[in-house]
């Protein structure tokens, strides 16, 4: 029977294989066969490690980017690289992506993962958390003016 570390490992290997292959739908089908003809007990350790490993093998090949609004300063990018680099555990180097949709500030993404750093985005908070305010005049019975 094999090891637990050795089943991880083996699960590791098939991710990063599966997920770096020009067609990465066709190494997986080449796997899962390869998978079916492995005993129960080896078929079930195997599949089981091979969700997180799927997991982990997919954000450490994804390309971290960058979108900005103005000019990102070299400054700026490097600090959101080393940041990025204590998150992730490993060196990146960030993608950069002008976006004037943002208004003001960055958005970083890696695979499905994102850090919404900008000014649209904490309007939108802003709004969603305001309260529509009660416009009355006090003692008048008036509503002011828009």
């Amino acid at each position: 029977m094999l090891s637990k570390k050795r089943v991880h490992s083996a699960a590791r290997r098939l991710a990063v294989h599966v997920l770096s292959a020009p067609e990465p739908r066709k190494a997986l089908s080449l796997a899962l066969a390869e998978i079916a003809e492995l005993g129960p007990v080896r078929r079930l350790s195997l599949l089981q490690a091979l969700d997180g490993a799927f997991r982990r093998a997919k954000e450490e090949l994804a390309s971290p980017s960058v979108e900005y609004a103005g000019k990102l300063a070299t400054a700026d990018r490097k600090n959101l690289e080393r940041w990025l680099s204590e998150k992730m555990g490993r060196a990146v180097r960030l993608a950069q992506k002008k976006n004037p949709d943002l208004l003001g500030g960055v958005r970083l993404s890696v695979g499905d993962r994102r850090w919404e750093l900008s000014v649209r985005s904490s309007l939108a908070q802003f709004l969603a958390d305001t309260q529509p305010m009660d416009l009355r005049l006090r003692g008048s019975g008036e509503k002011s003016p828009p």
